[in-house]
C-alpha cells in the first residue's frame, strides 16, 4: 500500500504517542518528536524549497479519550504557512481515524498574528478560552 504525505505525517504522530522518537524525513517535512520529555513536543519544520520555510512545535498528549496538540511556535517564510497548515491538519484527521480517538488542535495567537487568526477562523477553527480550536473527529471510512 503505497501511503500519502498525511499518511506518512500520521504514522510519525502515532508512533511517538506510542512512546517512540521520531526523526524523519516525511517529504518536505522533517520531523522530529520526542515523546520521552513532559510535556511531549513535536519540532515539525517544513521546506519546500530553497528560501521557503516553516517551522511548528507543538506539545501533544493523550487526556481523557482524546489527544490534543498546542501549539507553541510557528514561524513561516516565503509564503508557506498555509500549505504548510493544511497537511499538518491532514495528518491530525488521518491520526483521528487510524486511532479512532478525536484530535483537538489548539492555537494560543499574540495581537500581531493576526494573518494567522484570519487563516484560523477561516479553517474552522473556534475561539474557546482565548485559544483557537478544532477537532478533528475519528471518521471511519467503510
Amino acid at each position: 500500500m503505497i501511503m500519502g504525505l498525511e499518511d506518512e505525517l500520521a504514522r510519525a504522530f502515532s508512533t511517538a504517542l506510542d512512546g517512540n522518537k521520531v526523526y524523519e524525513q516525511i517529504g518536505d517535512w522533517g520531523v522530529k518528536i520526542t515523546p520521552h520529555y513532559q510535556p511531549q513536543f513535536a519540532d515539525l519544520t517544513y521546506r519546500p524549497r530553497e528560501g521557503a520555510f516553516a517551522d511548528y512545535v507543538f506539545f501533544f498528549h493523550s487526556l481523557f479519550g482524546h489527544i490534543e496538540f498546542t501549539n507553541y511556535h510557528r514561524y513561516a517564510e516565503g509564503h508557506v504557512g498555509t500549505v504548510s497548515l493544511k497537511e499538518l491538519e491532514g495528518g491530525f484527521e488521518v491520526l483521528a481515524r487510524n486511532r479512532a480517538t478525536p484530535v483537538e488542535v489548539v492555537f494560543e495567537l499574540v495581537k500581531q498574528q493576526e494573518d494567522t487568526k484570519a487563516w484560523l477562523s477561516r479553517n474552522g477553527y473556534q475561539i474557546i478560552d482565548g485559544k483557537y480550536k478544532k477537532w478533528f473527529e475519528p471518521v471511519l471510512i467503510a
